[in-house]
């Protein structure tokens, strides 16, 4: 199923449409936060899914699951990463 992290991390994130996914806000404490993320980063695929709307995030998330966290591709502008971002 869906993990239990999808409704929080969409809203820890503050994804907004610029282009892409871009992080507006990172809830400090929250697992977004623990995973390195910051504002200012993009969300380039959720797992194998590339996306580019604040909805296809949402949906990507929902679907994606690797024991109790999502798998990230995170870029800057200066560089890529991967990131898993874990419920707990």
């Amino acid at each position: 199923g869906a993990p239990q992290l999808a409704p929080e991390l969409a809203v820890e994130l503050g994804v907004a449409d610029a282009g892409g996914v871009l992080i507006t806000e990172v809830v400090p404490g929250s697992p977004a936060q623990r995973a390195g993320l910051s504002s200012g980063d993009g969300i380039k695929r959720v797992g194998n899914t590339e996306v580019s709307t604040p909805e296809a995030f949402g949906q990507a998330v929902e679907n994606a699951s690797l024991e109790g966290g999502v798998l990230l591709l995170i870029g800057n502008g200066r560089s890529s990463r991967f990131v898993v971002v874990k419920s707990k």
